[in-house]
């Protein structure tokens, strides 16, 4: 409100910025770049060369922190301007830092995503990034942060219950017959409720949180149930239980 109280400046001095559009009548002044990169978005949806087949307007449009002015006061009012439909929805994203510095090429302290794959695997940094990323609160990168979440997520909670489920000690004939709830509520009734009533809501409370794009707690709620799960195998330890038929046999 303050920066439109104030006036925009959608130019600038041509002596400072000699190259870019001139301002129409007035060849003094620059057009301001953001003011010039947006229409970007509308030359990629085909809004002016293929109206029928025009990805716009964007069902949701994501930015970061520091660019939200441009796209949610300048940018609605170039829209407004040209008569055409606003983004239904503009996300707003925080930053990752480094040591307390946000990511930035002028700086150098931008992390190579390439070579960090290469130590934390694509699907590894994938999830790390995903994880950790708030859009609330910006995050700080480290590559020892990103080993922890990954061995504790997906090696420890994932890799765990995978192993617990499908072991051959467990499974022999590695077939996995129907489930039958009622079955299943009235022989494990301490630890299978919980978990029952954690895996029926699961599904549609994670695509809430996808839709909401809060992906980070999608993957929390995720990684519960799994928590819950594992405490279930290790609650029931249905390995000591084959392991005494075995000495009875």
């Amino acid at each position: 409100q303050a920066s439109v109280e104030r006036g925009l400046s959608l130019s600038r001095d041509r002596k400072r910025v000699t190259w870019g559009i001139a301002v129409p009548n007035d060849e003094s002044q620059t057009i301001y770049v953001w003011f010039d990169a947006l229409v970007n978005y509308l030359t990629v949806s085909g809004v002016f060369s293929n109206k029928k087949r025009s990805t716009w307007p964007p069902t949701c449009q994501i930015v970061g922190k520091d660019i939200l002015k441009f796209h949610a006061v300048i940018w609605p009012a170039f829209l407004i301007a040209l008569d055409l439909p606003l983004p239904k929805r503009i996300f707003v994203h925080s930053h990752w830092l480094v040591d307390g510095v946000k990511m930035s090429k002028s700086v150098g302290n931008v992390v190579d995503p390439f070579t960090a794959s290469k130590s934390l695997s694509e699907e590894g940094l994938r999830y790390f990034l995903l994880r950790q990323g708030t859009p609330q609160n910006d995050a700080n990168f480290t590559m020892l942060k990103a080993v922890s979440v990954i061995n504790t997520d997906l090696i420890n909670n994932v890799g765990n219950l995978l192993q617990r489920s499908t072991v051959e000690k467990l499974n022999p004939s590695q077939t996995y017959p129907a489930f039958h709830l009622d079955s299943f509520r009235n022989n494990l009734l301490e630890l299978g409720e919980p978990l029952i009533e954690s895996i029926s809501c699961l599904t549609e409370v994670y695509e809430e949180q996808f839709d909401e794009l809060m992906i980070y707690k999608a993957l929390e709620l995720l990684m519960d149930v799994m928590r819950q799960a594992n405490g279930f195998f290790q609650f029931y330890e249905p390995w000591k239980e084959l392991d005494v038929r075995k000495v009875a046999s």
